[in-house]
């Protein structure tokens, strides 16, 4: 559920996303619409003041003619101050009234690489305010044919521009349309994975909810199963424990058995085949074949006269080989620096057993070492290779007897006792397996 929801947020970010993008593009062509437009108001002014100025330069065409029939031979009488007046003043007026507009005479006529034209915009630009520039009608000829020359070479650049306009607007609108139907084509298709995944998802839900109640159907009747053998079973446990005391008290009657010790019971696990004790190594004849392993603690001990067993020292498993394993003497458990390990000393552990396991059983709750805890007593037996039950049966072969064990739990001590078990202090623990 979370997935398919997370699937669906990512969806919906995508969408927005591509909508933010069409709305710019949206705007860029709205932008674009608006400089098109502009353009074609500036043409429709400029072709309609390329028609004002035709018909002014075709006007005054028509009065020069007259003027020279005039000057020609006309009989009519030639009056300088009333041409001066009436036309060359108002030239002037109407000339400075036009390249005074704002627009007329821009700082784009730079950018012009026509140098006859450009040069008649720069002469344009010197005449302004300057208002009695022209003094007769040739001089008024030449500069209005030069203003016609440079206003019908902007024209064409102008429709260029308009045509241009165009094309990239029906390409702008193209491009929209085409991502709009794009965009629809990808909505569709997300909404059908929606409306997919909502399915799968009310399918799952379905089964799941039927899954759940058959689960805990089942669990209902388990458990009551379960209740049921639980009572039978401890009411025959009840009757088992009853027929095992009286069986204990008659065998404590008939019998008396006496608690032993590792060091009464225990057998040699190996003997040392060599030793040097400048060096601090011994090598015994225990290896992995026999289920060995690295830093495993071994006590290394002789028998004496009378069949006693005299403690050397400890040592320990550095380096194993198939069947032997080099072992580092624990310079500190040396008993006697005069008395070291020699070639045929033995070595026990009562976690190792070759090619066998172990069992241990804990007796009492309170530890009193500084080291371990319970636990991680239990797990350093494990690691050496033994197990530890937890609880007490035929199967244990050690009983580790902790802090006041035997008084915290003296029915267990004796139950011990009756299964043969062997007992060992939890002082003695410690020394196989390290401080």
């Amino acid at each position: 559920m979370a997935k398919a929801a997370g699937g669906g947020t990512i969806w919906l970010i995508f969408f927005i996303a591509t909508l933010i993008v069409a709305l710019a593009l949206c705007g860029g062509i709205y932008y674009t619409n608006g400089q098109l437009t502009e353009e074609k108001k500036k043409t429709k002014d400029l072709e309609k003041q390329l028609d004002e100025e035709k018909k002014t330069v075709a006007a005054r065409l028509a009065d020069n003619q007259k003027l020279k029939m005039v000057i020609n031979g006309d009989t009519s009488p030639v009056v300088y101050e009333g041409i001066a007046t009436e036309y060359i003043a108002e030239f002037n007026r109407k000339l400075q009234d036009t390249i005074g507009e704002e627009w007329a005479i821009a700082p784009e006529w730079e950018l012009i690489k026509d140098e006859q034209v450009k040069s008649f915009w720069k002469t344009l630009k010197e005449q302004k305010d300057k208002q009695d520039k022209y003094t007769n009608l040739v001089d008024c000829q030449k500069d209005t044919l030069k203003l016609l020359e440079a206003i019908l070479h902007v024209v064409p650049r102008l429709r260029l521009l308009r045509i241009d306009a165009e094309v990239q607007s029906e390409q702008l609108r193209k491009q929209v349309d085409d991502l709009r139907n794009q965009l629809k084509t990808e909505t569709d298709d997300l909404k059908g994975k929606l409306a997919q995944s909502e399915d799968r998802f009310n399918e799952f839900a379905r089964k799941s909810d039927a899954e759940k109640k058959r689960l805990i159907d089942e669990k209902e009747k388990v458990q009551k199963d379960e209740n049921q053998k639980v009572q039978n079973f401890t009411i025959e446990l009840q009757r088992k424990e009853l027929e095992i005391r009286k069986h204990l008290a008659r065998i404590d009657v008939l019998t008396k058995k006496s608690q032993k010790s590792f060091y009464e019971t225990s057998k040699p696990d190996g003997e040392v085949t060599y030793a040097d004790e400048k060096l601090g190594f011994c090598w015994i004849d225990i290896g992995k074949i026999h289920g060995l392993r690295r830093g495993t603690q071994f006590e290394v001990y002789t028998m004496t006269k009378g069949g006693r067993q005299k403690r050397k020292a400890f040592c320990e498993v550095q380096k194993i080989d198939q069947d032997m394993a080099q072992c580092a003497v624990l310079q500190n458990t040396i008993v006697d620096p005069s008395d070291p390990v020699v070639k045929g000393d033995l070595v026990r552990n009562p976690i190792f057993e070759r090619n066998a396991q172990p069992k241990f059983w804990f007796l009492g709750s309170k530890l009193s070492n500084r080291y371990y805890n319970k636990t991680e007593l239990e797990r350093k037996i494990e690691e050496f290779g033994g197990k530890v039950l937890k609880t007490l049966s035929v199967d244990v072969d050690f009983v580790i007897v902790l802090h006041e064990g035997e008084n915290e739990f003296p029915d267990d001590y004796k139950k011990a006792t009756e299964l043969g078990a062997t007992f060992m202090r939890e002082e003695e623990l410690l020394d196989y397996v390290g401080k």
